[in-house]
């Protein structure tokens, strides 16, 4: 998780050097957005992770939140 937020900067250039700035913005809130789901996403396989005892839970509560 931590390599792919290295990556955001380097992606901002590659789309200025094709691209013009006009939707470099909402590009980059979509590149936000993704990670924010995969951090979801990891914050609750962590969860599941440290849970002691009991039955696993279904994989269907692994499903992102809306």
């Amino acid at each position: 998780m931590d390599a792919i937020t290295e990556l955001r900067e380097p992606y901002r250039n590659a789309w200025l050097a094709e691209y013009t700035p006009y939707r470099l913005e909402t590009a980059l809130k979509r590149w936000d957005a993704e990670y924010q789901h995969w951090r979801a996403l990891q914050g609750r396989f962590e969860n599941f992770r440290f849970a002691e005892g009991g039955a696993l839970p279904p994989l269907d509560s692994f499903r992102p939140r809306q």
